[in-house]
């Protein structure tokens, strides 16, 4: 009888035995820890290829999770309105949960398809499932479950466990076992300010002073978390004839009690539906945040007390702060307009990361483009500062990295999980066909939100710890840089164009899915040798340019 192979859904039960018995088979990269001698960095396993490789997969999918999400949120929407003894519109509710039901709906897809496609590879498999019943930690808002969908692995496991009992793969046998996992609840772990620091309580006093000089709690304008500068957001209000004002009051904790499960029911199963769907409608409830369950009448309540606004205008408080999205969905509900400014971005993507939520619940969008595809979209200056450089004597050449979370989150297009080990091999594939001479000022910065990969350790490792930046911030790379490589074509490619140095952007085209109305510009940024796919090409042209890359960066073409 032949022996089964073991499959590896996470990280959690690698042990000794599966490096040595070489019989071990990896549901993807994120499986593998990274240290510089670390067994699992080596060939001895195998790893699944990940499903969204094949990006015509991954385009069909995007649409396909488009639509499920409008069904989704609709019975949701009727649930929540049924726990809360409420009659709430489905705006309202879509303003409140709909970032996080978007990518729940995503992240459970992909790891429904993760464990599908691994019974594909043809060898009969085996992997262990806990022997007891094990619940999922529950995150306690939208920023925690982020956190648990991304990063951890205990979360994982357990939902790639509830995922195999559930789809029941002749091809894969199920092993129960006594399984320890100290279980990280992320629901109490809440990413508390430091309200008392002194800035902070004089920032917090100088807030209620402008709020009771108001004299009144409504405003025709309210702007939260816009981007804006100090001074921009002052002239603005004084334009606005209105006293500035940071609207601090958003920014109270509230506590959400505790778990509740009577007042997390199931989804009521449709036959008509897929086996995923109805995975997807048993598990919402159990794992949706309490800011929208136990804590929902509490945040209700106090957003009740707080001023009213004729036009709400934010970038990104719309995302994560709880109370502000169950207050705009108040204002919104009795007529209030929100207004969403773009918090980010360079060249569009062909289709919308967020299935166009942020066009839905606003009443206008402010993009930085001007090829408009949406009746909502209007073309306004950036609203964020970009600084340009001054005095441009830098002398580095400096590598802009990049580095996504090891978990998909949402259907998103950009090297999600597996795919960033495509992406960092291409930066080494770069830098390894550069001449001495660049190398010698040649720095990369990590990607700011670095981690989830270590890419940082693993360039250090690769070329030593000089090549990497220590600068806190992105400008001061500018600042010291005669040349500038983006790794994707977002915020920071635009950015680094802005500020005077001479920029080149090199990613890896295949996973980036950008607006086809952008296709003659970015033929003819590849053209001047701006834009990059190839990384041999991409270091020969720094190896040509690099002692006086201003010449190519001011010839004609290229301006």
């Amino acid at each position: 009888m032949v022996e089964k192979t073991t499959l590896l859904t996470t990280i959690l039960l690698m042990n000794e035995s599966c490096t040595k018995s070489g019989n071990t088979i990896l549901l993807g990269e994120w499986c593998k820890k990274y240290s510089k001698n670390n067994v699992c960095n080596d060939d001895v396993f195998t790893v699944i290829p990940y499903h969204w490789k094949n990006r015509k997969k991954f385009r069909e999918d995007h649409k396909h999770l488009g639509h499920l999400y409008q069904e989704i949120l609709k019975k949701v929407s009727l649930e929540l309105n049924s726990i809360h003894k409420v009659e709430h519109s489905l705006e309202y509710w879509q303003i409140i949960i709909g970032p996080w039901l978007l990518t729940y709906v995503s992240a459970l897809f992909d790891r429904w398809e993760n464990i599908r496609s691994s019974a594909d590879i043809g060898i009969p498999l085996k992997t262990i499932v806990p022997n007891s019943d094990m619940v999922r930690s529950v995150a306690y808002d939208y920023t925690s479950s982020m956190k648990l969908m991304t990063e951890d692995d205990e979360w994982n496991y357990l939902l790639y466990c509830d995922i195999l009992q559930v789809q029941n793969i002749p091809a894969i046998e199920i092993i129960r076992e006594d399984v320890i996992i100290k279980n990280k609840s992320t629901s109490t772990s809440i990413n508390k300010r430091q309200r008392f620091a002194p800035v902070a309580m004089v920032t917090k006093l100088l807030d209620n002073i402008a709020r009771r000089l108001c004299l009144t709690d409504s405003y025709n304008v309210l702007l939260y978390k816009g981007y804006f500068s100090i001074k921009s957001l002052i002239k603005l209000n004084i334009k606005l004839k209105q006293i500035p004002r940071l609207y601090l009051e958003f920014e109270k904790y509230i506590h959400y009690g505790e778990l509740n499960p009577s007042m997390r029911p199931s989804l009521h199963e449709d036959g008509s539906s897929s086996k995923f769907e109805n995975f997807l409608m048993k598990s919402i409830f159990n794992d949706i945040p309490k800011a929208y369950i136990e804590g929902f009448r509490c945040v209700s309540l106090y957003c009740k007390k707080l001023p009213e606004a004729e036009v709400i205008f934010t970038a990104n408080a719309h995302y994560g702060n709880e109370v502000f999205k169950i207050w705009t969905a108040q204002q919104v509900e009795n007529g209030s307009r929100l207004i969403i400014a773009e918090h980010g971005g360079s060249i569009p993507f062909a289709d919308s990361n967020l299935f166009f939520h942020e066009e839905e619940i606003s009443y206008k969008k402010t993009v930085w483009h001007t090829l408009l595809n949406h009746s909502k979209h209007i073309s306004m200056p950036i609203n964020k500062k970009i600084k340009k450089v001054s005095n441009l004597k830098g002398t580095r050449i400096t590598l802009i990295g990049l580095e996504l979370t090891r978990y998909s989150n949402r259907a998103q297009t950009g090297p999600q999980s597996s795919l960033m080990v495509h992406e960092f091999e291409q930066k080494t594939k770069f830098i390894d066909t550069l001449n001495e001479k660049v190398c010698i000022n040649f720095r990369i910065r990590p990607y700011s939100r670095e981690g989830w990969w270590l890419t940082s350790n693993r360039y250090a490792d690769m070329y030593g710890d000089a090549i990497l930046s220590n600068n806190k911030k992105i400008f001061q790379d500018f600042l010291q840089s005669k040349m500038v490589i983006c790794s994707y074509p977002e915020t920071t490619f635009l950015e680094a164009m802005h500020s005077g140095v001479p920029t080149i952007l090199l990613y890896t085209e295949e996973y980036w899915e950008l607006h086809p109305d952008y296709n003659e510009l970015i033929t003819e940024m590849k053209r001047v040798n701006i834009i990059h796919s190839d990384p041999i090409m991409a270091a020969n042209h720094i190896n040509m340019v690099h002692e006086n890359p201003f010449e190519w960066w001011n010839r004609d073409d290229t301006v």
